[in-house]
């Protein structure tokens, strides 16, 4: 009897061919499966992805886009709106540094940056790296200061209001500067903007944690949801950095940074997390008429099983966490944007419960478990069923 003809299994097939479980020729920009079926065609490759990182000695650098990356017109006003001064307030001072500054500094050099270094080998890039970037470049250096104020507002309680007050102003001063560069990212200004690009992401939930302790009434149900997909549209301008600026970092002290090893989709959850997730997929499946948007959603899921650790939670999970609202495919997100009862809005309630994984990451707090309940508020009874697991996961 012949021997059966053996291949390699590749795992880099587009998003709709993953979620349906079939073979993808990989082609670019679209597979055949998503011509023929004439659906948008998606890859996961923006960030560069490890699937096994035990089977590679030496970190693999980015590939550059075989095209520059088209940013729609008005992209960057939408995403970092210009900062509009509050009346009877002075001009925010973009250009010196004072004593205060040192401060913080100070304490992002000592104790900040180790929040940051979810990996050994990126504790040295989030140290000292980083800081020689911002020391030629003004607006990275208000983005690490940020960042700084804001960590010492959460440890700091007693000041929380005043180290706030600082972090919403170098914030603002480093989004003024930053703003103007993104429509045309160089060889110059690759690095400095991708520097600032990985901050944006954390600034844009620590923030707002900085000023949660002093609101008599934290924003809950359909608030708490868009102001969190808000800042998740923040954090996706990031991916549109670095498809405009890879082909420039793929050598530079930032390469580390883009690689997330991400789950293999194909392993099992936790045995409750995968009977909740799978009921989803049927359901999906059952009640989306919509070939299209059920791939999507189908798709989205797939994407979050790869962002699901497997084990317990390590730090090193914080970007496999993370990326998930980042590389959904882009209709998906605007669906979520539009908060209707459904889905997307279940999907996000799952991915609350990886959020919460994070709970003891400083600026994400509890934010994991605020957002199933605000998910859950929102959904008719008929929906309830779904968000039993995520529930119980995160003790409501």
């Amino acid at each position: 009897m012949p021997s059966r003809r053996t291949h390699s299994k590749s795992r880099n097939g587009c998003t709709k061919c993953k979620a349906s479980k079939v073979k993808c020729d990989e082609a670019r920009p679209s597979c055949a499966r998503c011509l023929r079926r004439e659906v948008s065609c998606q890859y996961l490759d923006v960030f560069h992805i490890l699937q096994d990182s035990s089977t590679t000695s030496t970190v693999p650098s980015p590939q550059p886009p075989a095209h520059a990356a088209t940013i729609p017109e008005g992209f960057w006003n939408d995403v970092f709106p210009p900062p509009v001064p509050s009346p009877g307030n002075e001009q925010v001072r973009i250009d010196n540094f004072g004593d205060r500054d040192l401060e913080l500094l100070h304490h992002y050099s000592t104790s900040t940056y180790l929040t940051l270094a979810t990996r050994l080998l990126l504790e040295e890039f989030w140290q000292v790296a980083m800081v020689r970037i911002a020391l030629s470049n003004t607006f990275v250096m208000h983005g690490i200061l940020a960042l700084s104020a804001c960590h010492l507002a959460y440890l700091r309680t007693e000041a929380g209001e005043y180290y706030g007050n600082l972090a919403l102003h170098h914030y603002t001063a480093a989004i003024s500067l930053f703003r103007p560069l993104l429509d045309n990212v160089d060889s110059q200004t690759a690095v400095p903007t991708v520097a600032f690009s990985t901050l944006v992401g954390c600034l844009s939930l620590a923030i707002p944690q900085a000023f949660l302790r002093h609101l008599a009434s934290p924003p809950t149900g359909p608030e708490f949801v868009n102001n969190l997909l808000q800042n998740f549209r923040l954090t996706r301008g990031v991916k549109t950095v670095l498809g405009s600026a890879s082909q420039w970092i793929k050598d530079s002290p930032m390469a580390p940074l883009l690689i997330i090893e991400m789950e293999d989709a194909e392993v099992p959850l936790e045995f409750h997390a995968e009977i909740a997730v799978r009921e989803l997929e049927a359901k999906i499946r059952l009640n989306v008429p919509s070939e299209e948007k059920r791939q999507e959603y189908l798709a989205a899921i797939a994407l979050l099983r790869q962002c699901f650790p497997r084990g317990p939670f390590r730090a090193q999970h914080q970007a496999l966490i993370s990326a998930w609202p980042v590389m959904v495919q882009d209709t998906f997100f605007t669906e979520l944007l539009e908060m209707k009862v459904g889905f997307p809005l279940v999907i996000i309630g799952y991915y609350g419960v990886l959020m919460h994984f994070m709970s003891s990451n400083w600026w994400i707090g509890h934010k994991g478990k605020r957002l199933v309940e605000a998910v859950s508020c929102m959904l008719e009874p008929k929906w309830q069923d779904l968000m039993t697991w995520p529930m119980t996961v995160v003790h409501i």
